[in-house]
């Protein structure tokens, strides 16, 4: 019998069925799982994918939409924490508790993903259709860990299995190893899904999701016909609208979403941690950085932020979640992974690496005018490319760290941290492999500088 991994990672498959209703449709009950009698039918096997697509909710969202706002120029912090103010100081370390949760967090989910995809296809009982669904959906949340785990922290182990005599000994696999990996799963997960969501929400991947995360694949790569190509898949599929209003983006199921996480209560991680907990509380993680960057008249700025008076002191917050409590109905929200205008914004930052200012324009402009700014006025590529990235600056703050990544495959997050940073250095561009995780495993070696 296959061993199963219970050391290095520190994890069990599914301990436990997450109240999830609205993602299985099922009279599941809440109860434990062993590695013998994980799933055995379309109903279980369901519950299972439908806990790994919970866990983003209830940990992993709200510690990187934080955290690596702060790791950046982003975001500031009122909390004295000594492991959110590593991130805020630029000087994690290698037994920063927000640190092993991250990594523990993406692992978790690769190795559940692992443990579906070893057994499916050896449980009869499965349907062809679902099985195909679920293979789809896991192939696509591993390449969706894989991708954010490398970009975090460079080289780290390639795991597609949950045999213990392989995980617990792996070595660090390279970056470019990884993207291997990544894209093999999305194209397989491609043809594996539906263009259609599996029910009435936008909870689970879909063809389009998978396109969507391919064109941010091929984007950190540099990678510009294939990066486009896929926003063009996304964006041509018409079923998503870029032009809605700005309060309403983050509603659940919301015309510009391509994919979020669902939530049982209407409310999300990240809101709760961005909204303060009352009126005589400030927030714990504040935009300052951000807040001269929008353009004079940009209707961001006062849809996505709120300001709390307290004394005489003023703390602006993100306010892209508006629920910090049980919200119902249509005020309800989920946590936001993928929507259409990260797509415009790939393909317009594609189209002018390939000097088609005219077309990068266009996109570009479609997410300036739906935030009532004028049309770019940029004139050259580099010109455009940096207005493209100020544009993702102030579109998507408090949204999966996305300026630290933006900021670091672009090279450019040593120039803005170490002016900002006091214990900023050139290695920490890459954060430090868990201390706990490397002592476990003798061929896991530590990044430079750690």
């Amino acid at each position: 019998m296959k061993k199963y991994l219970t050391g290095f990672y520190g994890f069990i498959i599914l301990t436990s069925f997450i109240s999830c209703s609205k993602l299985v449709e099922t009279g599941v009950p809440k109860t434990q799982l062993t590695t013998a009698n994980v799933f055995n039918d379309d109903q279980s096997a369901t519950a299972v994918v439908s806990s790994i697509y919970a866990q983003f909710n209830t940990g992993i969202s709200g510690n990187v939409s934080t955290h690596f706002g702060l790791y950046t120029d982003e975001l500031n912090t009122t909390s004295s924490n000594a492991s959110t103010l590593e991130y805020y100081n630029g000087s994690v370390s290698a037994i920063n508790s927000t640190n092993l949760m991250v990594w523990r967090g993406f692992y978790s989910v690769i190795y559940q993903c692992n443990a579906l995809l070893e057994r499916i296809d050896d449980v009869p009982a499965i349907t062809n259709a679902v099985r195909k669904q679920l293979k789809g959906e896991c192939l696509f949340l591993r390449a969706l860990c894989l991708f954010y785990s490398v970009n975090i922290y460079g080289d780290i182990p390639l795991l597609v299995t949950t045999d213990l005599g392989v995980t617990s000994v792996a070595p660090r696999s390279t970056v470019t190893e990884i993207y291997q990996q990544i894209e093999k799963d999305l194209q397989d997960a491609k043809m594996l899904l539906p263009e259609t969501y599996v029910n009435a929400e936008k909870v689970r991947a879909n063809k389009w999701a998978v396109a969507a995360l391919q064109s941010r694949v091929y984007l950190f790569q540099k990678k510009w016909v294939q990066a486009e190509a896929a926003a063009t898949e996304v964006i041509a599929s018409g079923i998503y609208d870029s032009s809605i209003p700005l309060n309403s983006i983050f509603l659940k199921n919301s015309k510009e979403t391509i994919l979020q996480f669902w939530t049982q209560n209407g409310f999300t991680q990240t809101g709760n941690l961005f909204i303060p907990s009352g009126s005589s509380t400030p927030g714990y993680f504040l935009p300052d950085g951000l807040l001269n960057s929008f353009e004079i008249g940009d209707q961001r700025k006062t849809a996505w932020l709120k300001t709390a008076v307290i004394g005489v002191q003023s703390y602006t917050y993100p306010y892209k979640y508006k629920n910090r409590s049980t919200t119902t109905g249509i005020n309800a929200e989920y946590v936001m992974l993928l929507r259409l205008s990260e797509q415009y914004l790939n393909r317009a930052e594609a189209r002018a690496e390939q000097d088609n200012l005219t077309g990068a324009k266009a996109d570009l402009d479609v997410i300036r005018i739906r935030a009532g700014l004028p049309n770019s006025i940029a004139v050259t590529k580099n010109a455009l490319l940096l207005l493209i990235e100020q544009e993702r600056k102030v579109e998507f703050f408090g949204e999966w760290g996305q300026r630290f990544f933006d900021l670091k495959r672009t090279e450019r997050l040593t120039i803005i941290n170490q002016a900002i940073k006091p214990n900023w250095k050139a290695g920490s561009v890459l954060l430090p492999i868990p201390q706990y995780e490397v002592l476990n495993n003798p061929n896991l070696q530590q990044n430079p500088g750690y």
